[in-house]
């Protein structure tokens, strides 16, 4: 048993020191704040947040592609409440960019409670494309 735990922390500790130059890798890792991340092929960087601007929810997304690599980003922007268990659609915006750069802020006002931004981002490369999902942390308004 002790063993197999070893094991299992020597795989973590090295997985936070692989890269790959290599173009025919289509996901390695880095460490990122002591958590391991995925790194895409044509995304090189992507965050969500959610602020309190005066008393309104103002929803950030921003994605970053490899310039000369990235053709298109479409971004899926959805303001997200929490009622009981789950989380409810508030709103929702889009955007397609012929770029290799894309942003978008939204500002909206909101009720009290627990909020989250979640972000769809497919980015393209020509014809193939990959897609992430991903969530910014609660705000509470």
């Amino acid at each position: 048993m002790c063993l197999v735990l070893m094991c299992g922390v020597g795989v973590v500790a090295n997985a936070q020191g692989i890269s790959s130059t290599d173009e025919n890798t289509s996901i390695v890792f880095e460490s990122v704040e002591n958590q391991i991340q995925p790194r895409y092929s044509y995304t090189n960087k992507i965050s969500c947040a959610l602020n309190n601007s005066s008393g309104k929810a103002q929803c950030v997304a921003s994605v970053m592609g490899y310039s000369g690599t990235t053709t298109k980003i479409v971004i899926k922007m959805t303001l997200q409440k929490k009622t009981l268990l789950w989380w409810s659609k508030v709103q929702e915006w889009s955007s397609t960019t012929n770029a290799h750069t894309a942003a978008m802020s939204k500002i909206v006002a909101v009720e009290s409670g627990k909020y989250r931004v979640k972000l769809v981002a497919t980015v393209y490369s020509g014809s193939k494309s990959e897609e992430i999902e991903m969530y910014s942390k609660t705000y509470e308004f």
